[in-house]
């Protein structure tokens, strides 16, 4: 079946190719591309091109990064496995980078260096954090492959002492496990299902197998013909695939028996290879860094688990050295990476076993691990809570085929409770027939007794924080129930379950959104004129009241309360009652309120004590305040238990809505007036860009997308807050074709009031030969352009890089982008994740 050398032959014998969650693909480096391969499809795809001599080959599951290594440019690139662009150099310098492996737990990658006889590690976040680990004893490193499990790194060196050695991720604890009978162990892998190492020869033909501990060696093939020159190899399940400069193929086999065959053949000089699958990275593993990077400066790596009591990471410096008393073991106190929170449990379902959780066997059905979204349309999750991809996972019950209020239950696994439980958790609850989720704090007796926490009906599209605080001693498990509803749109969906050995430490304090249609059990007074309503968007009138909610500042699913004035009369008054607080130290009463139109009248707000006597308001604003959300803020000295009352008043026309949103009452005097809601990010995530408004006095307007921009050689391959080409990843851009040099399209922010210091931030992506400028500007309420505080011309690149300026000003202000077009088509300029931050920029 050969074909003319430079086509791609597929040969369809791969009846038996074994399946778990998804379909497994083979990635693999062939000289000038990177490509990828599905051997269920015979369907191939380049995901990058134009190398000058790929080599070296891994990926990481989680951010669907692939990374290689190019010997001719001496660099280490990684592009999204989704996305034909232009790839990212994340290691330079190297000399001759023969191999890679990434560590997707300790967020870490690792390469043999042939030309300076080293291996290297670098932050895969951070890539200028880097270290040499092993500069001595080595020849000629090629393969390098890492077990995060148990803190390990194995290597083959090909010199004139051709070797297997293993060390910890560390550097540490350094030993040979193969030096006879090997001459060119180009390629190696770990096989994490069985603790194996499998290797190929390319002068002694074969292929062979030890344990982690250099035992139990065992040669699975061995021929001149099947094997004449193989250069990498990987593992999945019961095969093994290779790849061969000889006869430029790439071969499987069964691991046990040798049993092979010739997958793809025909290729220019097929050299790393990966299988590209969740089962292959698994996350049940926990870097045990946590999030502050284990307190390391340089790198956290993780270190050998050479027996129970070892430690878990280590901290390297800049020169490869362990840091002075750098050495972790996470599990005493003092070096606990959540502090002195003692976590029993951190599930997030990424682990297959979901962390011992068991299945009801009295109830009516199971609670099913999935992955990206649930298979009916308008009801479940569209991706895991953890990661927010479509890679990672979460529980959910299936409500299609089912019957109303069939049950699904899980329960945890015990737990000792010495200081009661806090129980936290995401749920999603998405469908016009959700039903009911239920959870339980269930004791050593095995009866269930009531809920602890229950929430009904949808909640909307979106992953909420459940969380319960129970006063409970002994040993228990938690129950979480799920009810199905009476059609096929009740998916529940469940993610990241932490059980903490203490009540929760909750804030002293009530925020109310509003997203919930329960309204915070917010009630409507019974002796006034008319009802506050919870409404989204805009009101039902014309030239009042909001367009958007300010929680989230959308006009799709945030919603907020408000006076509708249509149909009412002139003084017609609305009350609406918070639930009772304590006060022990005072109150603050914060909330964000909407006063826009003609005809607006009053909003008051009372405190009012368990007398039940409103007396006189503590606050209190009339006529229109303009068309935006402000933030009110009291107060008082207040002791005792009290309730808060709102009370909207209808002005003489129907231009008189008032809004409210965002009711915070915490237990103490307020102590500094807080920032409204735009400061914070935006990643244009949202169809409204976060009420970014375009300039109607410009060229041409900027635009909202996700993935590549149209044009080729210009723009972002990938947005930057996710990193990813697919659905879900937004960000604004400027389109280069069809406009004329120097055309001007400009982006305006919201109003923020005037500020002693803030630092403002932004990411940018100035890709392609005709690119112009990009300028910042701080303007005033006098609406008045001046200089830019910040300006870009010219390509920088294919990347997204960081913009910041520190910004102090004396009045209301706006912030304006505005992007340039080149001369020609291949000027794009985009933006992404605007954030804007108390105090000013660090340098």
């Amino acid at each position: 079946m050969d074909m003319p050398t430079g086509h791609l032959v597929v040969l369809l014998l791969i009846a038996n190719f074994p399946l778990k969650d998804a379909d497994p693909l083979i990635l693999f480096a062939d000289l000038h591309t990177v490509n990828e391969y599905d051997p269920l499809t015979g369907e191939y795809r380049t995901i990058a091109e134009n190398q000058q001599n790929a080599v070296a080959l891994d990926y990481d599951f989680k951010t669907m990064q692939v990374y290689w290594s190019d010997v001719s440019t001496n660099q280490i690139y990684r592009t999204n496995v989704n996305c034909n662009g232009v790839p990212e150099v994340i290691v330079t310098g190297a000399n001759i980078p023969d191999g890679i492996s990434i560590d997707w737990v300790y967020r870490n990658i690792y390469w043999t260096d042939t030309g300076t006889n080293s291996i290297e590690v670098a932050s895969l976040d951070d890539p200028n954090k880097r270290t040499k680990l092993i500069y001595d004893n080595l020849d000629e490193p090629r393969a390098i492959t890492v077990e995060p499990r148990i803190g390990y790194m194995f290597w083959t060196d090909w010199g004139q002492a051709a070797k297997i050695e293993r060390a910890g991720m560390n550097g540490e604890a350094r030993v040979t496990l193969v030096d006879t009978d090997i001459s060119w162990p180009n390629g190696l892998t770990a096989d994490l299902d069985g603790d194996l190492l499998y290797w190929v020869d390319g002068l002694r033909y074969s292929l062979s197998s030890i344990d982690y501990n250099g035992q139990g060696r065992r040669t699975i093939l061995q021929s001149n013909s099947i094997l004449p020159h193989p250069f990498a190899i990987t593992v999945f399940e019961e095969y093994v695939y290779w790849t061969d400069w000889q006869t430029k193929a790439i071969t499987k086999a069964n691991k046990f028996n040798g049993i092979h065959t010739i997958l793809v053949q025909n290729l220019n000089r097929p050299a790393g290879i990966q299988i590209y699958h969740p089962e292959k990275q698994s996350n049940g593993i926990i870097s045990h860094c946590g999030g502050n990077n284990g307190g390391c400066s340089h790198l956290c790596v993780a270190a050998p688990q050479i027996s129970d009591s070892s430690a878990k990471y280590s901290c390297l410096c800049q020169d490869g050295s362990i840091c002075e008393s750098s050495t972790r073991n996470p599990l005493t106190t003092e070096n606990n990476a959540l502090g002195d929170v003692p976590a029993f449990s951190l599930c997030d379902f990424e682990d297959a076993s979901v962390c011992n959780f068991v299945q009801d066997r009295t109830d009516d059905i199971d609670w099913t691990r999935r992955s990206g979204r649930t298979p009916s349309s308008n009801t479940g999750p569209s991706y895991d809570h953890t990661y927010g991809t479509l890679q990672g996972y979460y529980i959910y019950i299936e409500a299609t085929s089912r019957s109303n209020n069939d049950i699904a239950r899980i329960w945890t696994p015990p737990y000792a409770a010495t200081n009661g439980l806090c129980i936290e958790w995401f749920y999603h609850m998405y469908g016009e027939a959700v039903n009911t989720l239920n959870v339980y704090a269930v004791d050593s007796t095995g009866i269930v007794g009531s809920p602890v926490w229950t929430k009904t009906n949808n909640q909307g599209n979106n992953w909420i924080l459940g969380k319960v605080s129970v006063a409970v001693f002994g040993i228990y498990r938690i129950l979480f129930e799920g009810i199905i509803g009476s059609s096929f749109t009740s998916d529940i969906g469940l993610d990241d379950i932490r059980i903490t050995n203490r009540e929760c430490s909750l804030p002293d304090s009530s925020l109310c959104d509003f997203e919930d249609p329960n309204i915070c059990n917010f009630v409507q007074d019974t002796m006034d004129d008319f009802n506050w309503t919870r409404g989204s968007a805009s009101t039902g009138s014309t030239n009042t009241g909001p367009s958007f909610d300010h929680t989230l500042g959308t006009s799709q699913g945030g919603y907020y309360l408000y006076i509708e004035a249509t149909g009412r009369s002139s003084n017609d008054i609305a009350r609406l009652w918070t639930p009772s607080y304590p006060a022990s130290k005072g109150l603050c009463i914060e909330w964000f309120y909407h006063m826009y139109g003609n005809t607006v009248n009053t909003l008051n707000v009372y405190v009012v004590d368990s007398t039940g006597t409103v007396g006189t308001p503590v606050w209190n604003k009339t006529n229109n305040q303009g068309d935006t959300w402000l933030l009110g803020q009291v107060s008082v000295a207040e002791f005792g238990i009290y309730q808060i009352l709102f009370e909207g008043i209808r002005g003489s026309g129907y231009t008189g809505d008032i809004a409210l949103d965002d009711v915070k009452i915490t237990n103490g005097a307020c102590v500094t007036q807080r920032k409204p809601k735009a400061f914070s990010q935006c990643d244009f995530e949202s169809p409204s860009s976060c009420n970014f408004v375009q300039d109607t006095n410009d060229d041409f307007d900027w635009s909202r997308r996700s993935a590549s921009t149209p044009s080729v050689n210009t723009g972002p391959s990938f947005d930057h807050t996710h990193g990813t080409c697919q659905e879900g990843g937004y960000y604004m851009y400027i389109e280069a074709t069809g406009q004329t040099w120097n055309n001007i399209a400009r982006l305006w922010t919201p109003s923020y009031p005037a500020t002693n210091g803030l630092c403002i931030k932004w990411f940018y992506h100035m890709y392609g030969a005709t690119v112009n400028t990009l300028n910042v500007y701080i303007v005033d309420s006098t609406g008045a352009v001046d200089s830019p505080v910040w300006t870009r011309t010219n390509n920088q690149g294919n990347f997204w890089i960081l913009g910041q300026v520190s910004v102090s000003t004396s009045g209301i202000y706006r912030v304006m982008f505005e992007g340039i077009r080149g001369i020609d088509f291949t000027g794009d300029i985009s933006l992404d994740d605007v954030t804007i931050t108390d105090g000013a920029c660090s340098t």
